[in-house]
């Protein structure tokens, strides 16, 4: 009574990995896009910052059994500069999953001033395949302390 029902099961099963065993191939993988956008600007001013530098990174969730996080993986994607509006663009592309987080910084330092011009902002941004989303980064003016001497705290 019980070969029946096993013969049903290995009949699935071989019909289930069918198409993979035909081809000799995994399937290929399913890619996504979403555009990620942003304007950086002086946050006293409202005046775009050009040349401001933004880094992109794509947070990765570890998961055991799928379902509980473990740990965070960042994964460096790009650097990009803004243009003279103080606009960047950046085409993201990953695979599998429905929706991918990214984790985008912005900062602006002049090297011929001392001290840093702007403290620097983060983002994190989860993106749907094909969606387009902004952000304005609204950097403040910073500054460092240059010390010399004998220092004590």
């Amino acid at each position: 009574m019980n070969h029946p029902r096993r013969l049903v099961i290995a009949l699935l099963l071989f019909l289930a990995f069918l198409p993979t065993a035909v081809s000799g191939q995994e399937q290929p993988p399913i890619r996504l896009t979403a555009t990620i956008r942003g304007t950086v600007v002086d946050q006293q001013t409202q005046r775009p910052i050009r040349n401001a530098t933004v880094v992109i990174a794509r947070i990765e969730e570890e998961l055991r059994g799928r379902q509980l996080p473990i740990g965070l993986e960042i994964r460096f994607e790009t650097t990009l500069t803004t243009n003279k509006t103080g606009e960047f663009e950046y085409n993201a592309r990953w695979e599998w999953t429905r929706y991918a987080t990214y984790a985008v910084f912005a900062f602006y330092d002049n090297t011929t001033t001392p001290g840093i011009d702007y403290v620097p902002m983060r983002w994190d941004v989860q993106v749907e395949n094909r969606s387009r989303v902004q952000n304005i980064f609204s950097l403040r003016p910073g500054a460092s302390l240059l010390l010399s001497g004998r220092v004590h705290f």
